[in-house]
């Protein structure tokens, strides 16, 4: 289940199987920000100069890390990032896109072969993945058994239906069957959307509790948090919005932020995406939530009474959501809402949920088939025939996009940053692509990030002019 120690417990079986010719553990992630939080972790754990982080901006966040720590980056630092790129590190903590890529069109190409066959892999949050990635994950984890490479599979809830997909029904399983007895959260279904109970919320709020309110997208996240303050005239100290169009910098501070709140006595609201789904830890008192897929939800569940007190047991409301996006399959949603029940529940029953879910979209949705056929496939397919074509030596020329993304993201300064010469990474905010047409500022010439002219706050982030228009694309 959520919250119970499934990082150190994955570390604790990377060192215990490392002997003989397993000499490194590779951890691995959905996101950068996801790996840059563990990284982080790690080096509690290990020495720092044992740690190594790979993805395609760990340059630049290594870089800050380095120049804070050392006050300037110099040659050392080079040489040290070029160890650690080909996974020479003894620990290295890296997005899972990286692994799967650095076989197939990656220069270095028999150095970081041999690392990884030197290696335990870790690879976390299985579930959140799509089923392209899962296409490649699929071939490489045959790669992994026909080198004898061990690898360790994390998640809180990944259903059986995706176990047979790649194949690793038949794993050995690490769990504590005792800890799925153990109940969490009163559930209750409500037989309205999210917008249409403020009111009761807010009641909630009034009874001294933490309160968590969760939006699948940044514009009702953000419309959301405008109605509590202005409405119910709350302050920046009883109220914190937290999604993923936030500059980067403000990012790690909306987290601190949200720490230092829940360890005070004041009770306060966060209004968040699903942003806070993975590797988040956080614990509320009461979380109201628009329906997601099941597995969203699980997650989502962890972030209420995630000590598993039963004598102060948290609540959980969940809306009905008449929309997929920013899903893509309705029926899924449906479906979740319907299998999901009100009550007071061992966490096993979680898993029984997802399981009956995810047994009928796949039985009665015949565009779930044609998705796995078209997306996972077709990736397996792929990757295999360039594991073959390269055969350990040659580079891939194809350009790798692992993952079926609808809108695809870049990183991006603001224009007032941008004009106050501030053109660092930790500046940049990741946007949507299609932003450019309309708020491209054309003349910047002297950065490596293009530059919106757009609006933004530390309490809002992106802010537009014209209330009808937000970021419904963005789920997180």
């Amino acid at each position: 289940p959520t919250g119970e120690g499934k990082t150190e417990g994955s570390l604790l079986w990377a060192i215990s199987n490392i002997y003989n010719k397993n000499t490194k553990i590779i951890y691995t992630l959905p996101t950068q920000t996801t790996s840059n939080k563990l990284y982080q972790r790690v080096q509690k754990f290990f020495d720092k100069n044992e740690c190594g982080l790979i993805h395609s901006n760990a340059k630049i966040f290594l870089e800050k890390e380095y120049e804070r720590d050392n006050g300037v980056v110099d040659k050392q630092f080079d040489s040290n990032f070029l160890v650690s790129k080909s996974f020479n590190k003894p620990v290295t903590v890296s997005t899972i896109d990286s692994l799967l890529k650095y076989f197939i069109n990656i220069g270095r190409f028999n150095i970081a072969t041999k690392n990884f066959l030197n290696s335990v892999i870790i690879i976390d949050e299985v579930h959140s993945y799509d089923f392209k990635l899962m296409g490649f994950l699929k071939r490489f984890l045959e790669l992994c058994y026909e080198y004898d490479v061990r690898v360790c599979l994390m998640s809180a809830s990944i259903p059986n239906k995706i176990k047979e997909l790649l194949n690793i029904k038949d794993y050995p399983v690490i769990t504590e069957n005792n800890l799925f007895k153990k109940k969490a959260n009163e559930i209750r279904k409500m037989d309205c959307e999210l917008d249409d109970d403020f009111d009761f919320i807010f009641e909630k709020f009034e009874e001294s509790k933490n309160i968590l309110i969760i939006r699948n997208t940044v514009k009702s996240a953000t419309d959301t948090y405008k109605y509590f303050k202005d409405t119910f005239s709350l302050d920046d100290e009883e109220i914190v919005l937290y999604h993923s169009t936030f500059k980067k910098m403000d990012k790690q501070k909306k987290e601190d932020l949200i720490f230092e709140k829940l360890a005070s006595k004041n009770p306060f609201i966060l209004v968040a995406t699903q942003i806070v789904e993975v590797s988040l830890d956080i614990d509320f008192d009461v979380m109201f939530t628009d329906n997601a897929p099941i597995d969203s939800l699980i997650q989502r569940f962890g972030r209420v009474n995630r000590k598993k007190n039963e004598n102060n047991k948290g609540e959980i409301y969940i809306y009905k959501y008449a929309k997929a996006f920013p899903y893509t399959n309705l029926y899924l949603l449906n479906l979740t809402f319907d299998v999901v029940q009100d009550g007071y529940f061992e966490l096993g029953e979680y898993v029984k949920w997802l399981n009956i879910v995810y047994d009928k979209l796949f039985e009665m949705d015949k565009s779930v088939n044609n998705e796995v056929s078209r997306l996972f496939d077709e990736a397996y397919k792929k990757y295999d025939e360039t594991i073959k074509k390269l055969s350990g030596i040659n580079k891939s020329s194809d350009n790798y996009d692992l993952r079926d993304i609808t809108f695809q993201k870049n990183d991006y300064l603001l224009y007032d940053d941008y004009m106050d010469g501030q053109t660092k990474y930790d500046y940049t905010i990741s946007l949507p692509y299609y932003l450019e047409r309309k708020y491209l500022y054309t003349s910047q010439t002297e950065t490596n990030y293009e530059v919106l002219n757009l609006k933004y706050s530390f309490e809002e982030g992106i802010i537009f002019d014209d209330e009808k228009i937000g970021l419904n694309e963005l789920g997180e």
